[in-house]
């Protein structure tokens, strides 16, 4: 009976140092796994599956140059772009929606490039609604829903990045990279295509974060790499096609409510496929602005070198500013 007791001690305090030196080794190597960093209030949204809450408040800086960054969004769920914050008035509107790049997740409201590009184009409104962790088909919702309420809306520009593609069809890693992020279940929206091509949308779902997720980086870890390698090759087989089709309801739908659908691509992982997506556009009378440049490392947020920081968002809003602009014989917004 000695002897047994033994030998499961033994095996029991290996689990022990292997569990252990794996937490040290994700931490260490993998500190996103660790501690994810501040994510911007946010809360359900039954059909968009979150939206940005209403708040004004700081929270820590990811760079070196500041120590907090101000976060405030309006009850509808934009980001400010100016200090008047909430003001929608009649002047015309662009329309802003993207993901994190586009919100300007880690920097503070006067360091995005959407605010860097309202004070360039005084003669319109800017409207933020770039929201963390959004993909395609979420930035179309947010327009399904917003649009018919805007008095003026002129130009839509949409912040594109690849991994959209992804996020659209929204595989198990990709929820359970969102849990993570969050530290909760998160639900999202997705789209798939079914056998006769047809672009079919589904209802916010989610993954259930596995047990102790929320106190042990490896077992983050283990989840996103576990779901990586098990999920069907029918999410990404999907991908292209959903992203087109989506692409082509925004473009129409932009155009039903007088407004003009302008894609200012932000970051494309795969360079060799950039031929794709520029080719697309134009085959679908769909205009683009390239902002996709290659980024020095002091471009980048330092606590988080997966997103860009204020000179990144600088750069951009000079880029997106020489084709959107005051027009001075009419003092308008236009596009060129």
């Amino acid at each position: 009976m000695k002897s047994a007791w033994t030998r499961i001690s033994i095996v029991m305090l290996t689990v022990v140092i292997i569990i252990a030196g794996g937490e040290l080794v994700v931490r260490h190597k993998l500190p996103g796994y660790a501690t994810p960093p501040p994510h911007p209030p946010c809360r359900h949204d039954d059909v968009l599956g979150w939206r940005n809450q209403a708040t004004a408040g700081e929270l820590p800086s990811l760079s070196s140059h500041r120590q907090t960054v101000m976060v405030s969004h309006t009850a509808d769920g934009r980001r400010i772009t100016s200090p008047d914050k909430g003001n929608m008035d009649d002047r015309g509107q662009v329309v802003v929606i993207g993901d994190s790049l586009t919100y300007g997740y880690g920097l503070s409201d006067e360091e995005t490039w959407p605010w860097l590009l309202q004070q360039r184009t005084p003669c319109t409104r800017v409207l933020n609604y770039g929201t963390p962790g959004y993909g395609t088909y979420q930035c179309l919702l947010t327009l399904e829903r917003i649009l018919p309420e805007l008095s003026s809306p002129r130009i839509v520009l949409y912040g594109f990045l690849e991994h959209h593609l992804v996020r659209n069809v929204a595989p198990p890693s990709w929820r359970a990279v969102l849990n993570m992020n969050r530290g909760q279940e998160a639900r999202l929206p997705y789209v798939s295509i079914d056998q006769e091509d047809r672009l079919i949308r589904h209802p916010a779902a989610s993954v259930r974060p596995w047990p102790f997720s929320r106190s042990l980086a490896l077992v983050r870890f283990s989840q996103v790499m576990v779901l990586s390698t098990l999920q069907g090759r029918e999410y990404f087989k999907a991908m292209d096609m959903a992203w087109q089709r989506l692409m082509t309801e925004m473009r129409d739908l932009c155009a039903a409510r007088g407004a003009r659908l302008v894609v200012v691509v932000l970051g494309i992982d795969h360079r060799q496929e950039k031929f794709f997506y520029t080719t697309f556009f134009e085959r679908n009378g769909i205009p683009f602005i390239d902002a996709d440049m290659d980024m020095a490392p002091d471009m980048f947020l330092e606590k988080d070198p997966s997103h860009p920081n204020h000179r990144a968002n600088a750069a951009w809003a000079d880029i997106i500013s020489r084709h959107v602009f005051c027009d001075p014989k009419t003092a308008q917004v236009v596009f060129d």
